[in-house]
């Protein structure tokens, strides 16, 4: 049986933590601290066990401001994973493109230094986020 495959988007703020949150899924370390700065869109393949079976998210990690790259970026995607502060509502600026149909994840105040959850359960509330 083939793999599942789903596009995420992933978008927030400039340094908000984006790509911190995607090398971490997918080298399964808690602890990163030199990450380049993300130039453009970078696409991360990243498969996930669960339940009822393994499933591949193709990541796409863009470089701050998403505004630029147009109605493109979001073409056949399944979701998005909403970088966002608690002190602003910054992070409406970069739904304001999604499409209605595309499910949405939000993650509040990710602390690159010292994350709330680890990667498990990060992995864990994707691939329910997914097949729910």
């Amino acid at each position: 049986m083939q793999t599942p495959v789903y596009k995420i988007v992933v978008i927030g703020e400039t340094e908000i933590g984006k790509t911190t949150f995607i090398k971490r899924l997918i080298y399964n370390l808690n602890n990163l601290y030199i990450i380049m700065r993300t130039l453009g869109v970078d696409v991360e393949p990243l498969e996930i066990c669960g339940n009822t079976g393994k499933i591949k998210l193709n990541l796409w990690d863009c470089g701050g401001n998403t505004r630029g790259l147009g109605s493109k970026y979001y073409t056949q995607a399944f979701g998005a994973i909403i970088f966002k502060r608690n002190c602003n509502n910054n992070h409406l600026i970069y739904e304001d493109g999604l499409p209605d149909d595309i499910k949405k994840f939000y993650i509040t105040d990710f602390d690159m230094k010292n994350p709330e959850y680890t990667i498990k359960e990060y992995k864990t509330q994707l691939y329910e986020w997914i097949r729910n």
